[in-house]
């Protein structure tokens, strides 16, 4: 049996090490490839779809003759369903479309509005998408325009949003989506979801500028209820999201020292606790968050490091959290939008309920109690402790 087994394996070996094509029907040489790295889908009028795909290609450089220069490559079709707008391509792509290496999967504010759930399911059942692609709205254009428009020949867009992806840490007020997880939260009946929004700006070299025409903004959430666009949120209400969520990694939070200067105090490190439970008055859940912060920056000439002021400081960042916190909640409230999942928080700590807690929570989420505990603490100061304005 074990000489057998040795055999098949080497008898399977020998036949796609021969060039056996029928072995492998989806193999392709490299030069064949369209490696897609940006999938971009539009709804149309009468239910059409505009499927776009975008990669970054090498071409021969004509100022400087035997070398090459990257530029952008888009192809698109149409169709009934993106399934058939994909096969389209076919009729006069000069290469396969592959999308094992697809980063992001971009969709238009008109499209969002009409709902992205049935374009996500063609997406799924490809075996080719990976999962942890991550997808984006495009506020004020349709997909096909944004990537065709931002893409120079020195600058692909997909090297910009991964840039602003390792970015988005920053000022937490945004962040990454894969496509796992909103396959996962669409999925789930009476919670609503958020996704990165892009924004798109005239460069600051001026609308003539060949070079990155356009500015590309990551700082905010969009909001869905079931799979539709409902609400672009702020920067402070996103970064309320990220404070619940507990996807808080950075950012900035302004304090007044004594004499009313600013003081810029870091986010290094955050963690939140849900904490669900029911009493006579109804369902009730706490939010806690710890977090700490360094002093990156003082515009004051007094000296900050006295027990007095540094208790000040940490006050006011404490309040600032606190209202991010409650001013999200009151949004997903007033407008009836679990953006948090908290039906899963209150399923798993009462799973004899979970059953009624879903087939009421539209009723139920509106009326829970919120209670917000912040705790933080200032840990140290960076290279100095005196301002470089101090007498």
């Amino acid at each position: 049996m074990k000489r057998f087994f040795v055999f098949s394996i080497f008898l399977v070996l020998i036949f796609m090490l021969t060039g056996c094509s029928q072995l492998m029907r989806n193999r392709a040489e490299i030069d064949r490839i369209f490696n897609t790295r940006i999938v971009a889908i539009d709804k149309l009028e009468e239910n059409k779809v505009l499927y776009t795909i975008s990669t970054k290609a090498a071409v021969p450089n004509t100022q400087q003759q035997g070398t090459i220069q990257r530029t952008s490559e888009f192809l698109v079709s149409e169709g009934t369903t993106v399934f058939e707008a994909a096969r389209n391509m076919a009729q006069y792509a000069h290469r396969r479309p592959h999308y094992g290496h697809t980063e992001f999967i971009i969709f238009g504010e008109d499209t969002a509005k009409a709902g992205i759930l049935p374009y996500l399911d063609f997406i799924s059942r490809n075996q080719e998408f990976r999962y942890n692609a991550k997808i984006y709205i495009i506020q004020g254009y349709s997909a096909n325009s944004f990537i065709t428009s931002v893409s120079t020949e020195s600058i692909f867009l997909a090297d910009r949003l991964s840039i602003l992806e390792d970015n988005s840490f920053a000022q937490s007020r945004s962040g990454k989506v894969t496509l796992s997880e909103a396959l996962f939260i669409l999925s789930k009946d009476n919670v609503a979801t958020f996704l990165p929004v892009i924004i798109v700006a005239p460069s600051k070299e001026g609308p003539n500028s060949t070079d990155g025409a356009y500015d590309l903004i990551l700082k905010s959430y969009a909001v869905f209820k079931e799979d539709k666009l409902q609400d672009f949120l702020n920067e402070e209400l996103s970064r309320g999201v990220n404070w619940v969520k507990d996807r808080t990694q950075s950012g900035t939070i302004l304090v007044d020292a004594p004499d009313k200067k600013k003081v810029s105090l870091e986010i290094i490190q955050s963690k939140t606790s849900i904490k669900p439970y029911m009493d006579e008055s109804g369902l009730q859940c706490t939010i806690g968050i710890k977090f700490n912060t360094n002093i990156a920056e003082s515009l004051s000439s007094e000296d900050i490091f006295t027990i007095e002021v540094l208790e000040s400081l940490k006050q006011q960042q404490e309040e600032q959290v606190e209202t991010e916190v409650k001013k999200i909640l009151s949004y997903a409230q007033e407008r009836n939008m679990d953006i948090f999942g908290l039906v899963s928080n209150f399923s798993m700590k009462y799973p004899m309920m979970k059953n009624e807690l879903r087939e009421n929570w539209p009723q139920l989420f509106p009326e829970i109690k919120f209670n917000v505990e912040i705790d933080s603490n200032i840990n140290r100061t960076y290279l100095i402790k005196d301002p470089a304005t101090s007498k």
